[in-house]
């Protein structure tokens, strides 16, 4: 079992991946994934592309991190969406 220090780590990498990744999107939505480099995701924020690439070992894997999560956020609405159903059936 970790100690309390090794989850407030853990934590931190798991939110700084997290803003790496939106970071990633937001300059997709804006400039295109073709237009967006790893400079320009590390610029937005704040961050050495050497901390970049100890997350992720290029662009493509963070593209594919932002799939992920929006294929995971589709499942969970439709998953409620199927719950809300079946629950209305039961009444």
């Amino acid at each position: 079992m970790g100690t309390a220090g090794d989850r407030t780590r853990n934590a931190a990498s798991a939110e700084r991946r997290a803003d790496i990744v939106a970071a990633a999107r937001e300059l997709y939505e804006e400039q295109g994934l073709s237009k967006t480099s790893v400079q320009d995701i590390t610029n937005r924020v704040g961050v050495t592309r050497s901390l970049f690439y100890h997350y992720f070992p290029d662009k493509d894997a963070v593209t594919s991190a932002i799939i992920r999560g929006l294929a995971g956020k589709s499942g969970k609405a439709l998953a409620n969406e199927v719950l809300a159903v079946l629950d209305e059936g039961k009444a």
